[in-house]
């Protein structure tokens, strides 16, 4: 069994988290919110757009570019969260009660069900590198987490107000990692 770190509480942060503790990993998910997916209650005017119900050919060929996307929805419906299509909305999927929060909510049960750490408010200022390998991070409180993974699931610059600032990019391009052109 490995240690794992997630930076980042967003949905691909989570799910990162999730898949790692599944596999029988010890998992800290760090979010430096002092609540997880503070974007996604955004999205969809506050309803979670989930996903996009259209015909598989039309999907693959205008939006997807990894599969996996496509078990969005049955994860949900293993863990009891409804939804609905919006037909004459562009096949839009939606929870069922129009709240992002179920989602979220979703998540967070899994999340403790498969005994994924969540320290909330701890906000990563840089990586810990031995021999080319990262083995841990550091916090904004000086507080240092080793790890014999590190996984950067931090977002985009999108939304500053929700941490989605893109703070994380220059952390790694300190490290020599290329960062593409952010649209």
């Amino acid at each position: 069994m490995s240690k794992i770190i997630v930076v980042g509480g967003g949905p691909s942060g989570m799910m990162a988290a999730l898949n790692a503790s599944k596999s029988n990993h010890e998992v800290i998910l760090l979010e430096r919110n002092g609540e997880l997916g503070r974007k996604l209650l955004l999205t969809g005017g506050g309803r979670c757009n989930i996903t996009n119900n259209r015909d598989i050919e039309d999907f693959f060929d205008k939006v997807v570019n990894n599969k996996k996307f496509l078990y969005l929805l049955s994860y949900f419906e293993e863990n009891n969260l409804e939804y609905k299509i919006e037909t004459d909305n562009d096949h839009k999927v939606y929870t069922k009660s129009d709240k992002s929060e179920e989602v979220i909510e979703a998540l967070k049960s899994d999340l403790k069900a498969n005994k994924v750490k969540i320290l909330y408010n701890t906000k990563v200022v840089d990586l810990i590198i031995e021999n080319n390998t990262v083995i841990g991070v550091k916090t904004e409180n000086n507080q240092t987490i080793l790890a014999d993974k590190v996984i950067i699931s931090t977002g985009g610059k999108s939304y500053p107000n929700t941490g989605s600032d893109g703070m994380m990019y220059e952390i790694l391009k300190k490290y020599g990692h290329t960062i593409n052109k952010i649209y």
